[in-house]
């Protein structure tokens, strides 16, 4: 995402001074904004520690030409998988035909929403592994590119279809709005169970008990932060569970499907008050239990 809204902001600026147009002082915050962002970005220390965990499993045993051939390969596969691949191809004939057949113009900036795209997706040919949600900037700008090169063309909505603008709409919104109630329910349900959680580590620190067994949460839904990430394992010994037994200042944690429920603590709270309130102040709490 930081390399495609880079690549935006270097030609946005580079057109403007072209057309020597002043600059506002909120571009000039903003891109510094961005720019501090981006280098915190790309010098945070998990960077190299998820590089130092990639290389621990596998190693790079192939040359460097090799590797980075692959990864190129990757990084396509995911860019056609995601759709990249088509928007970008439809955006390009209906662009061409649009210039060189229609003789009309493309706003500049419609390229470089396209190479923005491009950029943001073959920049993870500098990251050893490319997870689908970072490809989301893509698929924004694609649609962005997209959506310019339709509004040139000035397409013309049969009128049956605007007379039925709304019910279309409807009929398109309610398979979306399932999918988003579904989703929403499954990200509720896991924060909801990982804050009781950590409610039951904080109850059994205070009394004492040092070598805490929780139930495993599993994440099924793609569209929850812990979905296709580790959770509490078995073995006290294996990552990240002494990890996140020193985090919390306890002696061992391990997952135990037919241990304790947290969810005792569900009666004890206004479960619509608990999705406003941030865990963190419970970890505070655990923090402070000597």
């Amino acid at each position: 995402m930081g390399a495609a809204v880079l690549f935006l902001f270097i030609a946005y600026f580079i057109i403007k001074a072209i057309k020597k147009d002043k600059f506002a002082l909120f571009e000039i915050l903003g891109a510094m904004g961005f720019l501090i962002g981006f280098y915190l970005l790309i010098t945070a220390p998990g960077k190299n520690v998820r590089l130092e965990l990639i290389i621990g499993i596998g190693g790079y045993t192939e040359t460097f030409l090799v590797r980075y051939i692959g990864r190129f390969i990757n990084v396509t596969e995911i860019f056609i998988h995601n759709h990249g691949f088509l928007l970008m191809a439809i955006s390009v004939i209906l662009g061409f035909d649009l210039v060189y057949h229609q003789k009309r113009k493309l706003p500049i900036f419609s390229y470089f929403y396209a190479l923005a795209a491009l950029a943001g997706s073959y920049s993870m040919l500098l990251a050893p592994y490319y997870p689908d949600r970072a490809f989301l900037i893509v698929l924004v700008f694609s649609v962005i590119t997209l959506g310019n090169v339709l509004v040139q063309r000035e397409l013309q909505m049969p009128m049956i279809i605007k007379r039925n603008a709304a019910l279309i709409l409807a009929i398109v919104l309610i398979p979306s709005a399932f999918t988003f109630l579904i989703a929403g329910k499954a990200v509720a349900g896991v924060y909801l169970r990982w804050y009781d959680r950590l409610e039951y580590i904080l109850a059994e620190k205070e009394k004492g008990n040092l070598s805490i067994e929780v139930r495993p949460i599993i994440a099924l839904d793609k569209h929850v932060a812990l979905y296709g990430l580790a959770d509490i394992l078995d073995d006290e010994d294996e990552w990240p569970n002494p990890d996140i037994a020193e985090y919390f200042g306890i002696e061992s944690i391990k997952a135990n499907d037919e241990g304790p429920l947290e969810s005792v603590f569900q009666e004890k709270r206004n479960r619509i008050r608990q999705l406003f309130v941030s865990p963190w102040g419970i970890i505070e709490r655990i923090q402070e239990i000597e």
